[in-house]
């Protein structure tokens, strides 16, 4: 649909290869405090530039093995400088037609408010 033209064949399922990183050592904390975003608004990247910006809708502060919830707040970033570092997680989930790792790690994200 994005290319005006008809569709040729049958949707497919979209399948992502999943990393070498479990969760929980995706979920250790680094230099700088480590957000957990469970829920945010719909992210669209400028098709030129790959910037976004997003509302956080649930999430967490992780240090350790204590979590405290956040609400609220944005995050903002570049999608081409995001996915050049990205870590996926090893366990896998199914997410509608797709097959995805259940995690994704993006270091480089500005968090503000919340």
């Amino acid at each position: 649909c994005w290319l005006d033209q008809p569709a040729t064949s049958s949707w497919g399922n979209v399948v992502v290869s999943s990393g070498p990183s479990s969760l929980e050592q995706l979920l250790q904390k680094g230099e700088r405090p480590l957000y957990h975003l469970s829920r945010f608004s719909q992210l669209s990247p400028h098709p030129t530039t790959g910037s976004f910006s997003g509302e956080v809708r649930l999430g967490f502060v992780v240090d350790g093995s204590q979590r405290a919830p956040i609400k609220g707040g944005s995050i903002t970033g570049n999608v081409f400088d995001a996915f050049q570092r990205a870590r996926f997680s090893a366990e896998r989930t199914v997410r509608g037609r797709m097959h995805v790792p259940r995690a994704l790690r993006l270091d480089g994200i500005a968090l503000t408010g919340g």
